[in-house]
């Protein structure tokens, strides 16, 4: 359901993510959204809060990070078998 409509209801939201397309073309944004109803002193409801943020370029920074680190990791883990190889080798020559 829509975030007003489920603010409407009652719900609180908080930082909740939603992905938007066009089909026709590669266009996509992603929003996080929140929000809540203020009820007036009679507990009656008084005003609907929603706020949303376009999060897209924040997604496309993490992601990036991560795979950055992914690479990272295997590069060292290829470094540290380079190494213990190397040593291996070292050691039958000085043997």
């Amino acid at each position: 359901q829509w975030p007003l409509a489920r603010i409407l209801r009652g719900e609180d939201l908080r930082d909740l993510e939603t992905c938007i397309r066009r089909t026709q073309t590669n266009w996509q944004r992603i929003f996080s959204y929140g929000g809540s109803l203020v009820r007036d002193a009679d507990d009656q409801p008084l005003l609907a809060i929603l706020t949303v943020r376009d999060i897209t370029e924040r997604k496309h920074s993490e992601q990036a990070l991560r795979e950055s680190e992914a690479r990272t990791r295997y590069l060292l883990n290829s470094l540290g078998e380079a190494v213990v190889e190397s040593s291996t080798d070292l050691n039958r020559y000085s043997d």
